[in-house]
């Protein structure tokens, strides 16, 4: 029989520097538990309160008795050390928790499950995983909501991660916060003194919680050997579900951006998504998904219940400013792209980067033309397909005009000028990235032309470029296009 786990010093420590973090002293009554110190455990769950109460009342756990609990732990221990293990009851996932979050017992309970499960759920992930490569929109077997990410957006240290894994817990039980059916905690990976979150690389998975039927009530899974000390999940499922979470999330932010330009030129929202997607010079959005087009239906819907911020986006505070020392220790996901999708031109490095607040989504090398390029605000306010009236012509296969002048972002027949200042002033890009921005980005948005707009130079792009199938004529063939190639 093993020795009960020492109390971890850094959750003392916590506490004192936290004295009214109730999952802080819930976590320390349950070490006390295991080590038979009950009065001092019994002070602690005082502290805690409605954690503890939440967590003991079943409603995480479920509710097994004392009689099951001996019950399961005489089979264990006839079943000799070969036997089969039996499923935890909920004192011993709770244990099995608190271990993973404080001691040095590697110890993992989702690794009850068969190697056969294993096996299954990889071969799955690697089916969804294909299917999303090969196409960028509506990914089988996902529905928007099934899981939602939270970021971890401070240290990882052992107090901290514990912290986060209780707000993650709480945040779980709270149906008013949470709609998801399971909530992955992950790191996203910074750049530039943490001034910018880079959309395009995957998050670092970290836990996931969500509903069980074989540990009663609640599931955690590790993905990070360092946060549970132990051997962690296979994180193919989760990257795979983290790449779908990221491509709803985008195509909800073009529907809000486009909503967002499409007031703030007519005075009123679009009655239907189809108003925004019609033939040029109508062309708002270059054309929309399915999921798009239930997600603009689902804002409608909010409006009219009065729910809904005006335009459908609103700057948030904590996308602004969660990575900045003091700031909150985690991010929901969905609220780090909370603000209108924005076009910026560093003149320096060469470089497009298309941002949504601190957000960088997307960042691609482009040519431009020295100082007879212009620095200033823009908005896009013409887009157009084939603006020579093929692909391949002088502007490329994509144009879109900087606030009705000869400057325009366009595709180019001469690629060897991207990242020099060969242009004429206008801002040359590659086939494949000027038509992908060209979809992303809606008519009326904001570009930002200058020198040092301390964006990175390097390139980030999606490994699986997103594009929408347009069903509208995006061309103006009775125009001659003179633009300062």
């Amino acid at each position: 029989m093993e020795s009960p786990p020492e109390d971890p010093q850094y959750l003392k420590d916590y506490i004192k520097e936290h004295p009214t973090n109730k999952m802080a002293w819930y976590l320390l009554g349950r070490q006390y538990v295991a080590k038979g110190e009950i009065g001092k455990a019994n002070y602690c769950f005082a502290q805690a309160g409605e954690v503890y109460r939440a967590f003991e009342d079943g409603t995480v756990f479920g509710g097994a008795d004392e009689k099951e609990l001996e019950t399961t732990e005489e089979a264990d221990a006839s079943a000799g050390p070969k036997g089969k293990r039996k499923p935890a009851t909920w004192k011993t996932a709770i244990i099995g928790l608190l271990l993973l979050l404080g001691s040095h017992i590697p110890f993992q309970p989702d690794r009850l499950e068969s190697s056969a499960t294993e096996a299954s759920a990889a071969a799955a992930s690697e089916e969804i995983a294909g299917a999303y490569g090969q196409q960028t929109v509506g990914v089988p077997g996902y529905s928007p909501g099934s899981i939602d990410v939270i970021y971890a957006v401070s240290g990882s240290s052992g107090a901290n991660r514990t912290s986060q894994i209780g707000e993650l817990l709480q945040r779980f039980q709270n149906k008013a916060a949470n709609k998801a059916d399971m909530l992955l905690l992950a790191e996203p990976k910074w750049i530039m003194e943490r001034k910018w979150l880079l959309w395009p690389v995957p998050a670092k998975p970290i836990v996931t919680v969500e509903h069980s039927e074989t540990v009663a009530g609640t599931r955690l899974t590790y993905y990070d050997a360092g946060t549970c000390r132990c051997e962690p999940a296979n994180g193919a499922v989760s990257a795979a579900k983290y790449a779908e979470w990221q491509n709803d999330q985008l195509q909800q932010l073009i529907v809000r951006s486009s909503i967002s330009s499409y007031e703030a030129v007519n005075g009123k929202r679009p009655d239907n998504i189809d108003q925004m997607v019609r033939n040029y010079p109508d062309n708002w959005m270059s054309g929309y998904t399915p999921s798009m087009k239930a997600y603009f239906e689902r804002l409608a819907a909010d409006r009219q219940g009065g729910s809904e911020a005006p335009g459908g986006l609103s700057p948030s505070a904590a996308a602004a400013g969660a990575e900045q020392a003091g700031g909150p220790s985690l991010l929901p996901g969905a609220e780090a792209l909370q603000q209108p999708l924005r076009i910026l031109v560093d003149k320096t490095t060469h470089t497009l980067a298309l941002v949504s607040g601190n957000v960088l989504l997307r960042s691609y090398p482009v040519g431009l033309g020295g100082e007879r390029t212009p620095e200033g605000e823009f908005s896009i306010t013409e887009k157009v397909r084939n603006p020579n009236g093929r692909d391949n012509g002088t502007f490329g296969s994509r144009g879109m005009t900087l606030s009705d002048t000869l400057y325009a972002i366009h595709g180019t027949n001469q690629p060897s000028s991207i990242g020099k200042d060969k242009s004429l002033g206008c801002i040359r890009m590659l086939k494949p990235d000027v038509e992908e921005l060209f979809d992303m980005v809606p008519k009326g948005t904001k570009v930002i032309i200058g020198q040092n707009l301390l964006i990175p130079a390097e390139t980030y792009r999606s490994e699986t470029p997103l594009r929408v199938p347009s069903t509208t004529d995006e061309t103006n063939p009775n125009k001659t296009y003179k633009w300062l190639d």
